[in-house]
């Protein structure tokens, strides 16, 4: 039976963030070189995009991001505490909250369109983790927009930019 992990404890490295970051890249890589081997991640569509792209940057950044946790400062660290698996009223609440602010978001997309539905969003998302100074949620809000959007324009994606 092993203890929880208290401060100034040693931890099994098989309990630690490098361990799991090893096991994820080594997962990651491996559907990685599944997806560049697979015949139909190059096929081409229609629109000129291959059916693969968006498979093989995810999990290209996924993998980029569990390499980064390899060498991160905490990972000696464990990657969970006993607190973390409490199922508690207010977490599940933030859940179904989560689930239902993606269903506003989609919705106010429908209604209002894209750039002015994702500026309230984020904003909104911004002040609720704790940022008030308004020059930065207005800012940053505009920011994402205008990237998430570029994106998507240059994937050949069409955003509702107007409700009509």
């Amino acid at each position: 039976m092993t203890r929880p992990h208290q401060e100034g404890q040693a931890v099994s490295s098989l309990a630690s963030n490098r361990a799991f970051a090893i096991c994820l890249a080594v997962i990651l890589a491996v559907l990685l070189v599944y997806l560049l081997a697979s015949p139909e991640t190059f096929r081409e569509l229609r629109d000129g995009f291959y059916l693969g792209i968006i498979p093989v940057l995810t999990v290209g950044g996924m993998l980029v991001c569990a390499i980064s946790m390899v060498f991160d400062g905490k990972r000696r660290e464990p990657f969970h505490s006993s607190d973390e698996y409490r199922l508690t009223l207010p977490i599940v609440g933030l859940a179904i909250g989560a689930l239902l602010s993606i269903y506003v978001f989609y919705r106010a997309i429908l209604l209002i369109g894209f750039p002015l539905a994702s500026l309230l969003y984020l904003a909104g998302l911004m002040f609720a983790l704790g940022i008030r100074a308004p020059t930065v949620i207005a800012i940053a809000s505009a920011v994402m927009t205008a990237l998430v959007y570029a994106a998507f324009s240059l994937l050949g994606f069409a955003l509702p930019v107007w409700p009509f």
